[in-house]
């Protein structure tokens, strides 16, 4: 999800799911290729943890993400970080991210195997210094899945942040859960950033859903750093409701 790829560059969502049910954006990080109905609201958000390094942390919430079914086949989305808190060591630094506005294109009928959908966004810089980039920065990404024997998702998106290039690949599979139970989905995940000005960073991460209502979601992941770049290792959860 963007609003992860945002907080992941500050400190440097299952998709393929038709809408009987609620399809929520959260709490990987790729993206569903398909758009909410005309006239439907979404609200997402949640707390994310991360342990940086061994003596440094943050904290993030609410993790807003806002969707509306603007059309068919076309969804607006406004995210926003919220608060964020850095701790290293004794010292200690917080403030507000800025606030992302985009638009998702559905390309594919809700029914196909291999469904594929554009984004395109860009972040205002609302945010407090430490957060920000001060400057309106641009977005856009594909995000895909595909139903076949195996359930397999991803997203890749191409995002300028603080006058940096970033790359973002994700990668991930959704794991059968009916025998355990039937309102729950799990997913596993990897995913990479690749910074012009630096080396890459690898994650991977995974989580599982549970829906208690038609309408209403609440998840639960937890992720770790492959590399020396990526943090630690995270966990966070949230929740998703639809109108």
């Amino acid at each position: 999800m963007k609003t992860m790829l945002g907080v992941c560059l500050m400190l440097t969502a299952l998709p393929a799911v038709a809408q009987e049910t609620i399809s929520a954006e959260r709490p990987g990080f790729s993206s569903s290729p398909f758009a909410l109905d005309a006239g439907i609201w979404q609200v997402e958000g949640g707390y994310q943890y991360t342990q940086i390094t061994s003596d440094a942390e943050s904290h993030t919430l609410p993790l807003l993400l806002v969707r509306y079914g603007a059309g068919e086949r076309t969804e607006l989305q406004l995210s926003w970080s919220g608060y964020n808190q850095i701790d290293v060591g004794a010292s200690s630094v917080d403030g507000v991210g800025d606030v992302n506005v985009g638009v998702k294109w559905q390309l594919s009928d809700d029914g196909a195997t291999t469904p594929f959908g554009l984004f395109a966004g860009v972040s205002l810089p609302a945010g407090d210094n430490a957060f920000s980039s001060n400057e309106i920065d641009p977005t856009v990404g594909l995000f895909w899945a595909h139903n076949g024997r195996m359930s397999v998702f991803g997203t890749v998106l191409i995002s300028e942040f603080d006058n940096q290039s970033t790359i973002a690949n994700a990668v991930g599979l959704n794991l059968p859960m009916s025998r355990l139970c039937n309102s729950c989905s799990a997913y596993v995940e990897y995913f990479g950033l690749f910074s012009e000005n630096s080396g890459p960073q690898h994650n991977a991460n995974g989580g599982v859903s549970w829906l208690p209502a038609v309408n209403f979601q609440l998840d639960i992941n937890l992720g770790i750093g492959i590399n020396d770049r990526a943090p630690d290792g995270f966990l966070g959860f949230g929740a998703a409701y639809r109108f």
